[in-house]
């Protein structure tokens, strides 16, 4: 068996799959583990031990989701109604990072102590918090609310796929604070001191690039390099999403390579042992996801970054399939229904289209046999775009309706002046810590490359 890593990665995503689809009570699930499981030790042929260790996979992934799916009998969403007129107060801690959308303050709260009707109850789980008032929140404070606790509901079109989004989240229910309602604070910050040190070092960072960098080129580079979107402008995203090329204003696997390289290349200039090397960048890699937000896609980025360097670490050569198969068993073993969420499936599926399809193109193409190296650097591109486009662009169309075959052509020339501004925008936080002097020589080359790439991506957004 040439990938048993891929094998298994691919039953276990079935057990969750099948799951899902079939709903088999636990107690089932159990007693064809148990009988599967006798089977492989037992093994009364050759032929079924494989079989048995198959079927147990699929099984496992199946009661990954069962018990993921499970709540705690004082959940906060079992004592939440559909409708929003349940005035409660509810205490807990803030779970994220508050985020002011449409004069609205949003947040997680993670629920210890609802009360309503006179009762005190604790409780458990992840609350939607809506707020109108700005509150000063920080990540990790204990506050008590007061307001209309409810079911998920929302508005639109696309409201059934944002409220499975946000279970998968773990969140159930959501709390409009009352207007005007005064936020009570119970005590200091106790948060996880790693994701407190790393959202205060985001903070710091983003005042570095701000004051440096005019406010539109410091607002893509804080999207690229820290993975904060809210201070660009519609207009821009709106464009970027017709040409296809939003995606390097989140920060992926794409922003994760680019950092692990740069932190790697420092490391071995430096002179550190290659073993310290590899496990210092594994250790700010993790810093850098949590100073990102430690969204889904700097996870498995994060995840399939580690694995890689740790495959160096073992003296084995890295194998991108296998790779990828560790960070998908690693994602979904955490949190099984990652496997339906469209990030997960379009960031391994394009990049095994990429690893698959892109050496077949090079053969046909014969790029090897190409001297001129401009114009191969070219052809690479186009071949490693349209890689990735040919296999997400039918997922694209069944999620979003959106059909862009000129994202292949313009993310040619996006990504490369993407990745010069990611690692100027590296260069002036890095210079800063110098001098804020030093940190002046990146920023107009920083200006150049911001102003290209918008230029380019409107004459692509023209086009349609």
């Amino acid at each position: 068996m040439q990938y048993p890593l891929v094998i298994l990665a691919l039953l276990f995503s079935l057990g969750i799959l099948l799951e899902n689809l079939i709903k088999l009570a636990f107690h089932w699930l159990y007693f064809l583990a148990c009988i599967f499981l006798a089977a492989y030790f037992l093994r009364p042929f050759e032929k079924f031990h494989a079989i048995s260790f198959c079927f147990l996979t699929v099984l496992c992934g199946a009661i990954l989701l069962q018990n993921a799916s499970f709540l705690a009998f004082n959940h906060i969403s079992r004592l939440t109604y559909y409708k929003s007129d349940n005035l409660v107060s509810l205490q807990g801690r803030v779970e994220s990072p508050p985020e002011i959308n449409n004069n609205r303050t949003v947040f997680v709260l993670r629920a210890q102590e609802v009360s309503f009707k006179a009762k005190k109850i604790f409780c458990c789980g992840k609350v939607l918090i809506r707020s109108s008032t700005s509150s000063g929140l920080n990540y990790g404070e204990n506050v008590i609310l007061r307001g209309h606790l409810s079911r998920l509901f929302s508005f639109g079109k696309n409201r059934d796929s944002y409220n499975k989004f946000l279970n998968r989240q773990g969140i159930y229910c959501q709390l409009f604070v009352l207007p005007k309602s005064k936020i009570e604070k119970l005590r200091q910050n106790t948060a996880f001191s790693l994701r407190k040190f790393s959202l205060e070092l985001k903070t710091r960072l983003e005042r570095i690039i701000f004051r440096h960098c005019s406010q539109l080129s410091a607002a893509i580079v804080d999207a690229m390099v820290l993975g904060e979107k809210k201070y660009i402008p519609d207009r821009v995203y709106n464009a970027m999403i017709k040409t296809g090329t939003v995606h390097i204003l989140v920060v992926s696997g794409f922003n994760v390579g680019i950092v692990g390289f740069l932190l790697f290349l420092l490391l071995k200039l430096g002179k550190v042992p290659r073993k310290i090397r590899i496990l210092l960048t594994c250790v700010l890699l993790i810093i850098y996801c949590f100073i990102t937000g430690a969204s889904n896609p700097v996870m498995r980025a994060t995840i399939m970054g580690i694995i890689f360097l740790l495959s160096y670490l073992v003296r084995r050569d890295a194998d991108i399939y296998s790779s990828c198969a560790i960070a998908a068993i690693a994602i979904l073993a955490i949190n099984p229904s990652q496997l339906f969420d469209i990030g997960f499936q379009l960031s391994f599926l394009s990049v095994i289209c990429i690893v698959y399809i892109s050496p077949k193109l090079k053969s046909i193409l014969r790029l090897e046999s190409i001297r001129i190296k401009p114009f191969r650097f070219l052809l690479e591109g186009f071949i490693v775009s349209l890689s990735a486009w040919l296999g997400t662009a039918g997922l694209i169309w069944y999620y979003f309706r959106i059909f862009s075959p000129v994202a292949v052509i313009a993310n040619i020339l996006v990504v490369p002046l993407a990745t010069l501004i990611t690692l100027c925008g590296l260069s002036i936080i890095c210079a800063s810590v110098i001098s804020p002097l030093l940190a002046q020589l990146f920023v107009p080359a920083t200006e150049v490359f911001v102003s290209l790439l918008l230029r380019v991506n409107l004459y692509f957004a023209n086009l349609f």
